[in-house]
């Protein structure tokens, strides 16, 4: 009895090893700074191609974006691209997707500059392009981060412009956790567009899709390596558990073939939020992929909230 107790004992103990190396393992795959080849192995990002976003750069560069640099409030070296205009009526802020960088959201800054009197900044994520960061925060440190380049940027231009927060994907996310979180008073206007509801309904997904993993106990322990090295749990990082506490009107889009950040999470965020709100739906696009593939009617349904929600 006492050997088979033994046994017993060292097999759990071999488990658990092996489910706490693994989880570490996920979390630093998910989180570190590193190139996110594997993510490419998901079926639902089989029919998605983002090299419309490319489209743009020449544009964008041709404008001759400044280079901006903060310090984070745990000492990182942060990167923007800002592009003024002559007497602007508002600072657009763009947030770029998981793995992109600030130049990827080229193709949104044309739509702001083509249309409206603004000055607008591209910003590097943390553990994204020319901004420092050994990991990301999944839109939980990078809330913090935009509240800052706000502040930073009212230093810079002598004034406080009203704020327009425009994300795509993770940049979706971080613009939400933002606004349910201490947001500040000169953000008039939230457009999330792919970004997820629940960090933890995402990392389910992708341990079926991508890793294979059983999701328990993966996914709680993943969420403790997170807890412990970055501070904040899945839960904590997760916009639908602030969405009701959002007081900034806010546009919702998705497109209703994304699998990679399923569209049912727009939804879920519309149906919580109790600010003045739309959720767009595109029936033909993929993840990220709304303003691609419509894009007149996309620039419709931005424009027209600004105009309908701006104060």
């Amino acid at each position: 009895m006492k050997d088979l107790l033994w046994v017993f004992a060292l097999c759990l103990s071999i488990l658990i090893i092996l489910s706490l190396i693994s989880s570490y393992i996920f979390f630093m795959l998910g989180f570190s700074r590193m190139k996110k080849k594997w993510i490419r192995r998901s079926k639902d990002l089989k029919n998605v191609d983002f090299s419309a976003f490319g489209k743009t750069k020449p544009w964008f560069f041709e404008q001759k974006p400044q280079d901006l640099f903060m310090i984070s409030k745990d000492g990182l070296k942060l990167h923007a691209y800002y592009l003024p205009t002559k007497d602007p009526k508002a600072l657009v802020i763009l947030h770029h997707g998981y793995t992109s960088r600030a130049e990827d959201m080229s193709m949104f800054a044309k739509l702001y500059r083509d249309h409206l009197d603004v000055d607008i900044l591209c910003v590097d994520m943390r553990a994204h392009g020319q901004s420092e960061g050994k990991y990301l925060g999944f839109g939980w440190l990078e809330k913090d981060d935009t509240r800052q380049w706000i502040s930073f940027m009212n230093d810079k231009l002598g004034k406080n412009l009203p704020v327009i927060l425009h994300g795509v994907s993770l940049g979706g996310s971080t613009v939400l956790n933002l606004a349910g979180n201490n947001c500040p008073e000169q953000v008039k206007i939230i457009v999330d567009d792919s970004g997820f509801s629940d960090l933890n309904r995402q990392f389910k997904r992708q341990f079926k899709e991508i890793f294979h993993l059983p999701i328990y106990p993966m996914l709680p322990l993943g969420s403790l390596w997170c807890k412990m090295i970055l501070g904040f749990s899945f839960k904590e990082a997760s916009p639908i558990e602030y969405a009701s506490l959002i007081q900034v009107p806010t546009l919702i889009i998705h497109g209703l073939k994304d699998m990679f950040v399923p569209h049912p999470m727009s939804n879920d965020l519309y149906e919580a939020l109790a600010c003045p709100k739309k959720l767009v739906q595109y029936e033909n696009a993929y993840h990220a992929l709304t303003y691609p593939l419509n894009q007149k009617d996309y620039e419709d349904q931005v424009l027209n909230f600004i105009k309908e929600n701006m104060k």
